[in-house]
């Protein structure tokens, strides 16, 4: 005989005969307990996860940008600004296109490239008393060569415009902080000179 065989007997004989099957208790004979209200089954309000966590702090101002005059390190080598000069951007009219430079160079030389080794920051931002953030887009760092301008990419930054003159000629104040993807950084503030 197999155990599948005994153990179908054993089931058979269980079935057949032995004591009898237990008796179900019966339920207390007191009265139902009352239905609760609506108010009683609304269940508790699960506290949310925003509820639980602490408040959100406000996000703290940027540190204010230096005071002193712009310099910094552009291709590992000190940068100062010896001159800083705004005129319209021509690719954005809403825009200045604010250029500083390490050596002396004048409105109508605006455009050109410098001497090899020269550099250079350029900001774009609008001509109003306001802050502005600073990325690839709006800023370059960088230096002159004899094959053209070498740009590095700007990692972050911010421009503050202090003062803005509306006329040729006058001088306006900004304050920079740019950091470029290389490591390089300037910060300070500079007189510009109003081109156009």
């Amino acid at each position: 005989m197999t155990r599948a065989h005994v153990l179908g007997l054993l089931v058979a004989l269980a079935g057949c005969g032995g004591s009898p099957p237990p008796a179900t208790p019966e339920p207390p004979k007191t009265a139902p307990p009352p239905t609760p209200t609506a108010a009683e089954t609304t269940p508790e309000p699960e506290p949310s996860a925003a509820a639980e966590a602490p408040p959100a702090k406000p996000e703290a101002p940027p540190a204010p940008i230096a005071a002193r005059p712009l310099a910094g390190l552009i291709e590992q080598k000190a940068f100062t600004v010896k001159t800083a000069l705004a005129e319209k951007n021509p690719n954005d009219a809403a825009t200045m296109r604010i250029s500083f430079f390490d050596r002396p160079v004048a409105c109508k030389d605006l455009n050109k490239t410098g001497p090899d080794g020269s550099r250079w920051v350029t900001v774009s931002v609008p001509w109003k008393k306001d802050s502005f953030e600073l990325n690839t887009a709006n800023a370059g760092i960088g230096t002159d060569t004899k094959a053209g301008p070498k740009q590095q990419n700007v990692k972050s930054g911010r421009a503050e415009i202090v003062d803005v003159p509306a006329k040729k000629g006058q001088k306006g104040k900004i304050r920079l902080r740019i950091e470029s993807a290389m490591g390089d950084s300037v910060e300070g503030e500079a007189d510009v000179t109003v081109c156009d």
